[in-house]
């Protein structure tokens, strides 16, 4: 006699080989329960209610720490739960039948939602904060009531019935605007710098919060064709000893500059040199310019700037006597010469020539573009070949200027904020010119300057308003109008289809023979240019059935049809995206397709099949993970009313595969509990449907009509309703196994048995019967202490099998049999 152990389960079910050198690693069957990181069996997790949900409500979402169902009207949210209502845009009638897609992005939930007319759409669920009263909201603000009803409701924004901003617009204190991009802010004018003050070319910077101020510096068109005191009004700061200046800010100064002048300084030369520049031989001598007759030419430039108005002239005039010398030898004229801000003669105008006896020159001179200023001269001539004396006398003017510039302030230059000094500096009074104060560099200028102070154009009510349940209803809260919205994607270019990925930022949907995508973070916007696009599946390999199914291996794009999938490099940039291959094994199953660590598995034709390997063999009968289920799952594919679903839940490291039907679900169960190694199968049935599921945290959940179960690892029975938990039975049968050579009759003594929880022992011993098995021997749990247990029967091979009530958490260890054979082989 010998004693043969069962010790390791590696395989789980296996229906390959059942007989006839099947592997004492595999099962034929194993039910309630699954194979360890050990190769022992354990118990499955049980269902527990975790919370009953109102009538009315499909779909479930783990998001934020709860859980999200969808219903078609509005009803209220309970606890650990909310209810997103999701209307059909044109059918009223219409009511929610599944959602095929609930995934996070960008922080709110996007949605595929089918409806009762068959008709599909997708929703990115915005969600806005609760409602708050007295508070300023912005445009495109999205709030939820304080008691959440499911919908999301939206500021209609009109600008408060105020004028939008107009350039070069007339202003005075009071005026109110809205910038021409709505920001949910209004602008009054709070001050101006003086009369005819108005707005620029180019709209300013609106400030965006409350008080904020922002000033809009026009330039003058012409600041001296009404001069006067040349202040700028107090909306520009007056300046003040050791104050910070950056490039660009403006001051007025606490002492004005003298006016310019109008009239020459000393022009009668009673002063003699004083107010005068002289060139060349020129010269005064007794209250009276003079040039002598020995020298050629020579000149007077009076001191004074004389300041003229845009499209205004200067007018020069003065004396000029030729004396004794004979007509032509000398001459004299008037003369107004033009410079720029920087000092540089830009222009000049030259009187009528006086050459005989003795006459008044006169030049009028237009202010040339780029002028500053002008000064007078008196020019004087000779041929320089007599000693007679020419003479001028009493230059005059006339056209400047009489004050100050219009909207006169002083302009920060320098590069690096500095401070002023600790005295004021004598301020230019000419427009253009600087002048240095401390290390801040000020340049004369004249604005006029419009302060604008923001206000909040939408502020809610002092109490919360009744909210429209109806999409598109609309109420008014204190200034602001909210809108209830349907939160769906309304791009016309979105195809509303089922089947939806989401992916290198991006939304995949599958449409046809094409895949269209979303533009980058942007799920409501499908169109635009050299962002949005789609992918053109039917024109590659394998293109020629719509798209059924799609997943993500490894960061790549798996698309799936009927006969094959292409496999996608997807990127943020179209211009990235390109075919990787294309094999020849479909799936038009998209609700069954899961991804699992590094690979993805999906249910084909023949069962359950992975890219990895897939891509490996191009063929369905090359081994892969779901080959020793084939079978069993087959029998279901026949059954095309019952739709699979599939899902990975990774604390468990397990996919399930569910098809529900008749009040329960059979759950075919691949465990993976050794990186790197083939996982095994095992089958769950739950006593309800289950139709959706989330995973949140660490938990799986199940949906059932409208309750969720959480799955409890330990737990004994499924709760079916509150308090009352049903035991679920637990099975291990092994296929028909040798024990020794194979055809020879053994004799079975007894077993022994090792693990957790009462079980009850069968021995199959008619492998061509597949009944034929002993009737159930209930033992302890562990047999060893107390030697095998005797149990005699004869056959060439025997199938084991173990069945727990479920009453006590089970586990299973070990089986050993002590067999002898009848015959000796030789």
């Amino acid at each position: 006699m010998r004693a043969t152990y069962l010790t390791a389960v590696k395989a789980g079910i296996t229906r390959l080989r059942d007989k006839g050198g099947a592997s004492e690693d595999a099962l034929f069957d194993l039910l309630n329960g699954y194979v360890t990181a050990a190769r022992t069996i354990r118990m499955r997790q049980a269902a527990r209610i975790q919370l009953d949900l109102p009538p009315g409500t499909i779909g479930l979402t783990s998001f934020k720490g709860a859980f999200v169902v969808y219903a078609d009207q509005v009803m209220p949210a309970g606890p650990g739960y909310s209810v997103v209502v999701l209307r059909h845009p044109s059918n009223g009638a219409a009511t929610l039948k599944e959602i095929h897609y609930s995934l996070p992005y960008l922080g709110f939930l996007y949605v595929v939602a089918e409806f009762s007319d068959g008709s599909t759409y997708h929703y990115w669920l915005e969600e806005g904060k609760p409602w708050a009263p007295n508070t300023t909201y912005l445009p495109g603000a999205l709030v939820s009531p304080t008691t959440p009803n499911g919908l999301a409701y939206s500021l209609v924004g009109t600008g408060g019935g105020h004028a939008t901003w107009e350039a070069y617009a007339a202003r005075t204190v009071g005026n109110v605007v809205v910038p021409s991009a709505n920001n949910g802010f209004k602008y009054t004018v709070s001050s101006v710098s003086g009369a005819n003050a108005r707005s620029g070319d180019t709209e300013p910077q609106w400030p965006a919060t409350a008080g904020g101020t922002v000033n809009e510096d026009v330039p003058l068109e012409n600041p001296l064709g009404n001069a006067g005191s040349g202040t700028a009004g107090g909306s520009v700061p007056q300046w003040t000893a050791a104050k910070q200046a950056a490039k660009g800010d403006l001051i007025r100064p606490v002492n004005l500059p003298s006016p310019t002048a109008t009239a020459p300084i000393n022009g009668d030369f009673t002063a003699g040199n004083t107010g005068w520049d002289l060139e060349g031989g020129a010269h005064i001598v007794s209250g009276k310019l003079e040039l002598p007759g020995r020298i050629s030419d020579g000149a007077a430039v009076n001191q004074a700037r004389f300041v003229v108005a845009d499209g205004g002239s200067l007018t020069a005039n003065c004396l000029i006597e030729q004396g004794p010398a004979k007509a032509g030898a000398t001459r004299g004229w008037a003369e107004v010469r033009w410079y720029d801000k920087d000092d540089v003669m830009i222009s000049y105008t030259q009187g009528n020539i006086i050459s005989s006896d003795a006459a008044i020159s006169t030049a009028v001179s237009p202010k040339p573009s780029g002028a500053a200023y002008a000064r007078a001269v008196i020019a004087l001539w000779s041929v320089g070949d007599h000693d007679h004396v020419t003479g001028a006398d009493n230059l005059t003017v006339s056209g400047a200027v009489n004050g100050l510039p219009a909207g006169l302030v002083y302009r920060a230059v320098q590069d690096v904020v500095a401070h002023t000094g600790a005295t004021e500096p004598a301020w230019p009074n000419i427009l253009g010119k600087r002048v240095v104060d401390g290390g801040v560099t000020w340049e004369a200028m004249a604005i006029t300057r419009v302060t604008w102070t923001a206000s909040p154009l939408y502020v809610s009510g002092s109490s919360e308003p009744a909210w429209p349940t109806n999409v598109g209803g609309t109420v008014v809260d204190g200034s602001v109008t909210w809108q209830a919205v349907s939160r769906r994607v309304e791009d016309p270019n979105c195809p509303n289809s089922k089947v939806v990925l989401i992916g290198a930022s991006k939304v995949f949907a599958g449409n046809g023979d094409t895949v269209p995508y979303s533009a980058t973070v942007a799920p409501k916007d499908w169109s635009s240019a050299n962002d949005a696009g789609f992918l053109p599946t039917g024109l590659q390999n394998y293109g020629a059935n719509p798209v059924a199914a799609m997943g993500l291996y490894r960061g790549n794009l798996t698309v799936f049809n009927a006969e094959a999938f292409q496999l996608w490099q997807i990127d943020e940039d179209p211009a990235s995206m390109q075919l990787l291959d294309a094999l020849p094994v479909g799936s038009t199953q998209h609700r069954a397709i899961a991804a699992v660590g590094n690979d993805l598995l999906f249910l084909a034709s023949q069962g359950v099949r992975s890219v990895g390997i897939a891509a490996s063999s191009t063929n369905f009968q090359a081994g892969d993970v779901g080959m020793p289920v084939d079978p069993l799952i087959q029998t279901w594919l026949a059954q095309p009313t019952v739709i699979p679903r599939g899902l990975y839940f990774p604390a468990a490291g397990q996919y399930w595969l569910m098809f529900a039907k008749d009040g329960q679900t059979e759950v075919f169960v691949y465990t993976m509990t050794q990186i790197g190694q083939v996982g095994a199968w095992s089958r769950y049935v739950f006593p309800f449907e289950v139709h959706t599921w989330a995973i949140q945290g660490d938990a799986l959940y199940l949906r059932s009509a409208n309750r969720i179960y959480r799955m409890v690892d330990g737990a004994i029975g499924d709760e079916l309703s509150p308090g009352v938990f049903t035991p679920f039975q637990g099975v291990i049968q092994w296929p028909w196994l040798d024990f020794g050579p194979a055809g020879v009759t053994k004799m079975l003594y007894g077993f022994e048995v090792v693990g957790r929880g009462k079980v009850g022992i069968q021995v199959g011993f008619d492998q061509t019967n597949g009944g034929a098995f002993t009737p159930a021997y209930k033992v302890d749990p562990d047999t060893l202490t107390g030697g095998p247990v005797p149990m005699s029967m004869a056959a060439p091979t025997f199938a084991v099998r173990l069945v727990y009530d479920g009453t006590e958490a089970w586990q299973w260890n070990a089986f050993g049999l002590y067999v002898q054979d009848l015959r000796p082989m030789t």
